[in-house]
């Protein structure tokens, strides 16, 4: 279903129904991320389409399109969601994507068309009817999102932001590039990764083997390294979803189809003891998904195919290595320098956009303090969860 508005020489298409219209308006989507500041992955059609297939029902999709002059400038993908039941009923539009989908935003043009695009999506947004809240996840800092959450501010509406992750990356000159692990950042830490790279060495040969057209023995051999830890054990792992592997399934296929998969398996003496679910587009290197064997744990392979990779990417001329998801221990051994993410969101005027601005920001607040106190902490959480065992 598509209904169209046109403002001067914008015009925005509005398409609610399911997958189908991204395919429809793939190649332009695709060149609208090359030209403006949405050029990675994530924002690509096939990444989001690879995840609508995978997690979201039929018919929920609204796909917003602005053109200036007949040309794309903007895309919003939404789902269409109802919470709650009788007067607590609400109608929300959440961003089309999820912890793997990475990164979120309003794709957009470059220059005034592209501010003008994000304006007009905006605009229709207001005249629709059919929300009471839009809530967009995993959305950099400076993006489009944060443009439509100012707009959306000007006009009076409630809106609000959540930090979410702190995403960190490495940024080097690869023609300096002769020892990866001297982009650690502690001399305590790169001696204790060239020694454990030495003692791989002695143990067998040690080898880096890069995927680009993952076939699926290679996706196997990655889904079943994975499982075989403790995401294994939690049932996180990519193979203990059905849904979650058709994505990741789809979303390599996508990938190797247009040139971006990086597949990387470090391999002693021919067995996998860590691999990335790699992307590289643009030089940059981006990683969605790691495994390792933690039966040799000692040998440091998940920091040993982090070197290897680095190493890989210096010879052909890449100048990034963005790990992805939020800040952990590991992750801060080699970058400290990080791109913010947050959570945004919209409320329409009226009742039920207040009831739900107020639930979100000011008693989910004051319930966090409070668990926050620290008699609560000591006694009554402890209590609670004794009584729930």
């Amino acid at each position: 279903m598509l209904g169209s508005t046109l403002r001067q020489n914008v015009s925005v298409d509005a398409w609610f129904g399911g997958h189908e219209r991204l395919e429809e308006i793939a190649d332009e989507w695709r060149g609208l991320c090359t030209e403006g500041p949405n050029d990675e992955p994530f924002y690509r059609p096939e990444w989001i389409a690879a995840y609508l297939r995978a997690f979201v029902p039929p018919q929920r999709v609204l796909l917003l399109e602005a053109r200036v002059d007949g040309k794309l400038k903007a895309v919003l993908p939404l789902i269409a969601q109802h919470v709650g039941k009788g007067p607590f009923r609400f109608r929300t539009l959440v961003g089309a994507a999820n912890i793997h989908s990475c990164r979120f935003d309003l794709i957009r043009g470059a220059g005034s068309e592209g501010s003008a695009a994000v304006a007009s999506i905006w605009s229709a947004l207001k005249d629709r009817t059919d929300w009471d809240s839009i809530e967009l996840p995993r959305v950099p800092r400076a993006g489009g999102a944060e443009q439509l959450l100012s707009l959306a501010r000007q006009d009076g509406y409630l809106t609000g932001q959540w930090p979410s992750n702190l995403t960190p990356y490495i940024q080097f000159d690869c023609r300096t590039v002769d020892d990866p692990s001297s982009l650690a950042r502690h001399a305590h830490f790169r001696q204790n990764l060239r020694r454990r790279i030495r003692k791989a060495e002695n143990t067998g040969s040690l080898t880096l083997r890069k995927v680009e057209h993952a076939g699926p023995a290679d996706l196997e051999a990655f889904f079943e390294l994975e499982q075989r830890g403790w995401k294994g054990k939690e049932q996180s792992a990519i193979g203990c979803n059905a849904r979650t592997k058709q994505f990741y399934v789809e979303a390599a296929k996508a990938a190797a189809r247009f040139g971006y998969l990086s597949l990387y398996f470090l391999e002693l003496d021919g067995n996998p003891i860590a691999a990335h679910f790699g992307l590289s587009h643009r030089n940059r290197y981006y990683c969605p998904k790691i495994a390792y064997d933690e039966a040799v744990a000692d040998l440091g392979p998940g920091h040993t195919i982090v070197g290897f990779i680095l190493a890989d990417i210096a010879k052909i001329g890449f100048s990034e290595f963005d790990f992805l998801g939020p800040m952990m221990p590991w992750k801060a051994e080699w970058a400290d320098t990080v791109r913010p993410h947050s959570r945004c969101f919209i409320y329409r005027p009226g009742l039920h956009g207040s009831m739900l601005h107020f639930a979100r920001f000011h008693a989910m607040w004051e319930a966090r303090k409070f668990l926050e106190l620290p008699w609560v902490a000591e006694r009554v959480i402890p209590l609670m969860k004794r009584i729930k065992s």
